[in-house]
């Protein structure tokens, strides 16, 4: 067999073994309002953990909030119907819908977003707070399919026999 006919199918190869997985995206929330500022990351298509006629809800985030610490707690979003914008418990800040998608099935939007609503801090009542909600997507780096890898170093095989063939046929 003439390995010198493989080499034309070496190259898809080994471009196809440089492909990668597509990067997912997180998506990372900062609140400033209230005189503090309160961040989170979400992954960019959540799964929530329960949902609700107008509302989806995340469990178990994790919130730092500045001068404070950090704290984890559950985060409902609202579609249009409920207010749009996000909330926990009693504390609704109301704006913009903040996902696309349907409430099962959300993806997170990115931008600025303007929230208004109350929240209540301590015991003496709720407070009337407003303030800008920033989403931006954080890329989340690639990571090879291990097939890829095998696809990769099948090509660079293929070549270097091939060129070895040929090395060795010139000196014939």
């Amino acid at each position: 067999m003439h390995l010198h006919r493989l080499l034309p199918l070496a190259s898809p190869l080994l471009l196809l073994g440089l492909g990668a997985t597509p990067a997912c995206a997180d998506v990372m929330y900062s609140f400033t309002g209230f005189g503090t500022t309160a961040t989170f990351t979400l992954p960019n298509n959540p799964t929530p953990s329960s949902v609700g006629s107008n509302f989806f809800q995340l469990d178990n985030v994790s919130v730092m909030v500045s001068g404070v610490g950090t704290f984890t707690g559950n985060i409902d979003f609202f579609d249009t119907t409920g207010g749009g914008g996000a909330g926990s418990g009693v504390d609704v800040l109301h704006g913009p819908q903040l996902f696309s998608g349907s409430l099962s099935d959300p993806t997170m939007l990115t931008g600025s977003f303007m929230l208004s609503g109350t929240i209540t801090p301590d015991p003496d009542g709720p407070v009337p707070v407003s303030g800008t909600l920033v989403a931006t997507s954080t890329p989340t780096p690639a990571v090879p399919e291990p097939s890829s890898g095998f696809l990769f170093f099948t090509g660079i095989g293929t070549v270097a026999g091939a060129l070895e063939l040929r090395r060795r046929a010139s000196k014939r």
